[in-house]
């Protein structure tokens, strides 16, 4: 069985050098963690959500079980989860320790990012709908859009009359905004990974808007301090016009 990498939780390796990163990732209680674990319908699904520091184990509905082929079957946790501290373990492995926190002030230092491939063809390791039904993960970041990240462009076709007068013929204007993942703590390194795993997908929603990466794009990191493995990444991004399928319609 095999975790999708869409799936916004994050099982470590071993560390190779440096000091670790102190952030915590974090979700609000208003989230909805979408896991997806595909594997054989031979196989016997191996997922546990404990309960941090204690390391208890928390009681969980049945996940939903769509059978997509002969020799694939997905299941699908939505977890809306309480305050707390939690971690899991699939396949034996533990995933890092993360929060989920009903503070309202973090929606002021953290955007939400949902997202979903274009269709279930485009990869093998995630499945975007299920009977009909898109399926958006959520994952939450610390940062934001500065104002001083935004930049413009246009495409457009001009004409110089006799009298050195301008017309223009047509004109399509752009603007690219910088998203920045961390703060003054950094962040840990796979964040810039999966957030160019995210960027990905034909369907990318930051606080309710849909973007696409700016050309190709891709984050750009700044180590906080040396020695130390936590990171501020830098991506480029365009909010796109064409809203189809509009998120509050499907999540």
């Amino acid at each position: 069985m095999i975790m999708s990498p869409f799936t916004p939780i994050f099982f470590p390796s071993a560390k190779v050098d440096g000091t670790e990163s102190r952030y915590v990732q974090t979700f609000s209680t208003d989230d909805t963690i979408l896991v997806e674990i595909l594997g054989m319908p031979s196989e016997t699904l191996d997922f546990t959500l404990y309960s941090e520091p204690a390391h208890a184990k928390v009681t969980l509905s049945a996940p939903e079980a769509h059978t997509l082929n002969a020799s694939l079957k997905l299941y699908v946790y939505k977890l809306k989860l309480a305050e707390g501290c939690y971690s899991v373990t699939f396949e034996g492995r533990k995933s890092a320790v993360f929060a989920v926190s009903a503070d309202e002030s973090l929606s002021d230092s953290t955007v939400l990012l949902q997202y979903s491939p274009a269709d279930n063809r485009t990869r093998a390791d995630v499945v975007a709908t299920v009977n009909n039904t898109r399926l958006f993960f959520s994952f939450r970041i610390p940062g934001g859009f500065k104002d001083g990240g935004w930049s413009f462009s246009v495409d457009n076709e001009q004409f110089v009359c006799q009298d050195s007068d301008i017309v223009e013929l047509y004109g399509r204007e752009s603007t690219q905004k910088t998203l920045t993942i961390g703060g003054s703590e950094g962040v840990p390194v796979w964040f810039g990974q999966m957030v160019n795993r995210i960027l990905t997908c034909r369907y990318v929603y930051i606080d309710g808007l849909r973007y696409a990466r700016s050309q190709s794009s891709v984050p750009e990191k700044d180590q906080v301090a040396d020695g130390v493995n936590s990171f501020v990444f830098s991506q480029k991004v365009q909010q796109v016009n064409y809203l189809d399928p509009k998120i509050e319609d499907v999540l």
